[in-house]
């Protein structure tokens, strides 16, 4: 069972930085950065509502964590949009890729997990390996700016704590129906707060923050699917292994899917790079596995 865990939060994670870029190349404005998270958001806030009252004698829930969760993955959303906006999507898939070790520096520290050496060799591989894939000469590099940096900076982190409260939760004994349900909601209370502040702070120059709705709601809903997915395996998952394990694996592994589907269906060529980063990620995933 925890190997189709890993399968499906691998898959789920793979598909969102597209989404991301795609969302990002169609919000003209910071409202609509946060309208298209809030409204998958609410969502997945109904479907987890909804599997609350189904699941009859369910734990209580810790409503702090899952309000700081919910503040934090609308920060992540909301930022990440902004700083592919920046013309910095290098710079951010590199930045919101090393959110995985926050969780597991907060673990061992709060949830005392103990890392192994191992472990550690594992995650410095998928570090290399995101910094090397992203690398680009000083010519073609982005000009992203300050602003992009610090908004990549925010996401991270902010998806870092996400997993983190997640992870409490379960090791608590919290309802994950329950958490998730209140999580979304959260999140899209911070939605709707920073679009009403938005757009009286700017009724000038504001662009109506549904006017592209249409256009992108296929976006929104594979989004909300594939973030419902995630997040929810990182609920199950956080039963059978740590944190180092947990997220090293599906970033690694996440990394070693897109590869492989460049390779083979963009006919891209394998270069030396791209062979290197493929041994990375299996030293990683192995250097996990061997510490289960």
């Amino acid at each position: 069972m925890p190997i189709l865990y890993l399968i499906l939060g691998i898959l789920s994670s793979g598909f969102t930085g597209n989404i991301y870029k795609k969302l990002s190349g169609e919000s003209n404005n910071p409202a609509q950065s946060a309208v298209f998270p809030g409204i998958w958001y609410a969502l997945l806030g109904i479907f987890f509502t909804v599997l609350t009252a189904v699941r009859k004698g369910s734990s209580e829930i810790e409503i702090l964590p899952a309000v700081i969760a919910g503040i934090g993955v609308f920060t992540a959303a909301f930022s990440l949009i902004e700083a592919m906006k920046q013309g910095s999507f290098s710079l951010a898939v590199i930045i919101i890729n090393l959110n995985f070790i926050i969780p597991v520096v907060l673990s061992a520290v709060f949830l005392h997990e103990d890392v192994m050496a191992v472990q550690l060799i594992g995650m410095l591989s998928s570090v290399i390996v995101i910094i090397l894939l992203n690398l680009k000469s000083k010519k073609n590099s982005d000009n992203s700016g300050k602003t992009g940096l610090l908004l990549s900076v925010a996401a991270c982190v902010s998806n870092g704590i996400v997993n983190f409260m997640i992870k409490l939760n379960e090791k608590s004994g919290g309802s994950g129906s329950r958490f998730f349900a209140l999580m979304y909601f959260t999140a899209v209370v911070c939605a709707v707060v920073f679009v009403i502040f938005y757009v009286l702070i700017n009724k000038k120059s504001a662009v109506y923050p549904l006017k592209p709705l249409k256009k992108v709601s296929p976006y929104i809903l594979l989004m909300g699917l594939c973030n419902g997915v995630c997040f929810s395996m990182t609920q199950l998952l956080a039963g059978f292994m740590n944190a180092a394990a947990q997220f090293t694996i599906i970033t690694s592994a996440s990394v070693f899917l897109s590869l492989s589907v460049g390779i083979i269906f963009q006919k891209e060529k394998p270069s030396l790079k791209i062979i290197l980063s493929f041994l990375l990620c299996l030293a990683a995933i192995f250097c996990q596995a061997v510490s289960l």
